[in-house]
């Protein structure tokens, strides 16, 4: 199999999994932006974008109000949108290894 097909393939599989357990794991998966299929999982509790090419958090993350643990580990990231502060659920943030201003 094609590794671009590998990829999509445990893509989706990942979708599909979140789909029933309200928790997504795209870790490793090179995305520089949030899968647009979580628009359609708003119940989501937990959210892994460890690893990925994340340069700038999507505001619409504020939407996730279910959310209880958020990791952006070793991204790009420089900041986090105010509407972070919407997920009065979050109890575990991570964004290790991104380059954070103050």
């Amino acid at each position: 199999i094609d590794q671009g097909c590998e990829v999509l393939i445990e893509y989706l599989s990942r979708v599909l999994e979140a789909r029933s357990s309200r928790l997504l794991f795209m870790d490793n998966m090179k995305l520089p932006f949030f899968p647009p299929e979580m628009m359609d999982m708003p119940t989501l509790t937990g959210l892994s974008m460890a690893d990925n090419q994340l340069e700038e958090l999507d505001p619409v993350i504020g939407t996730f109000t279910c959310l209880t643990a958020l990791h952006l580990d070793r991204n790009r990231l420089t900041l986090l949108p105010s509407s972070v502060g919407n997920l009065t659920r979050l109890g575990t943030i991570t964004f290790d290894g991104n380059d954070m201003k103050d």
